[in-house]
């Protein structure tokens, strides 16, 4: 079933058919659907693009290489000020079913287990993409933070001088 909202790309699809026929998932993908990325990000500038190669591994198991482009707003760490951040995490998946499987050697690849039913194509994306949210997003520059916020900070969180250290004791 093709999904309208995805350009001509299925809603759900089976890795295992893929990877036997050597296609490849290649467009955009709406983000409209993908609730736990609206809540984790302040804004969404830009639907998905996919680039998704499936494959067979030595061993015969399902793999996914390819890429994941979508730009998101997060809040900034410094400033508090909205941060445009270009997501673009590459998928290097080996799509497994059994988690005790046998899987010879893995490579650089990461597993990823599902239900051995068809994959919903949003969901997938959805879980690439939080996987690639900074730890701790920032401006890459101080000077780009939002300058009021950056004087205040300077002004009321400076350290003074007389303040004991608690760990002044464990110097050698």
């Amino acid at each position: 079933m093709l999904d309208d909202k995805n350009q001509g790309l299925p809603a759900r699809f089976d890795p295992q058919v893929l990877a036997e026929c050597n296609l490849a998932l290649t467009g955009q993908v709406s983000v409209a659907a993908m609730s736990r990325l609206k809540h984790a990000a302040v804004s969404i500038r830009s639907d998905a693009e996919i680039d998704l190669n499936f494959s067979r591994g030595s061993v015969g198991h399902c793999k996914v290489d390819g890429e994941i482009i979508c730009t998101v707003g997060l809040r900034c760490d410094r400033c508090l000020d909205e941060l445009e951040v270009c997501l673009r995490p590459i998928v290097k998946l080996i799509l497994i079913q059994d988690h005790a499987a046998n899987l010879g050697q893995t490579e650089s690849y990461d597993l990823y287990e599902y239900s051995g039913k068809n994959i919903k194509l949003t969901e997938f994306v959805e879980d690439e993409l939080l996987l690639a949210f900074p730890l701790a997003p920032k401006h890459k520059e101080i000077s780009l933070c939002n300058q009021d916020v950056v004087a205040w900070l300077a002004t009321c969180c400076r350290p003074e001088d007389n303040t004991r250290n608690p760990f002044a004791k464990l110097r050698y």
